[in-house]
């Protein structure tokens, strides 16, 4: 719960375009293992104007007997950005929280980074997120 707590301060939401959220990746799957679930396992943005932001929003589902937090860390550049709504705790079996993603490309070119999710029980899950930059 600490590293939770600090890195609160360090999420930020990026202001989000109105089109809407682009894609998964691999639509309908879910990342799954000891603990808890995401509904995505990998996330793109696909073609996103330079100065302008998507977002795409994923939801973290605890499937553990016990309550658990869930934290992140990523590798993302600046055109990234993430917040959590609800995640700190997560009751046993079936709940929930959503993260959401946004993409604000800043140059013509292709991002991407990790994303790493992990529960207080030490599961993780990495997902990777990534995006173009396009001409205005």
């Amino acid at each position: 719960m600490r590293v939770l707590a600090g890195l609160c301060g360090l999420l930020v939401l990026a202001s989000c375009g109105s089109k809407g959220p682009r894609s998964f990746t691999d639509e309908e799957f879910t990342y799954t293992g000891s603990g808890f679930t995401v509904s995505a396992a990998s996330i793109d943005f696909k073609d996103v104007r330079v100065g302008e932001s998507e977002e795409v929003n994923f939801s973290v589902t605890n499937d553990g007997g016990k309550q658990t937090s869930i934290n992140f860390s990523h590798t993302c550049p600046s055109e990234f950005s993430f917040k959590q709504t609800d995640c700190l705790f997560l009751e046993p079996g079936s709940g929930s929280c959503t993260i959401d993603s946004s993409f604000n490309p800043r140059k013509i070119a292709r991002h991407s980074c990790l994303l790493t999710i992990v529960n207080d029980e030490g599961d993780k899950k990495t997902l990777v997120l990534s995006g173009n930059g396009v001409p205005k």
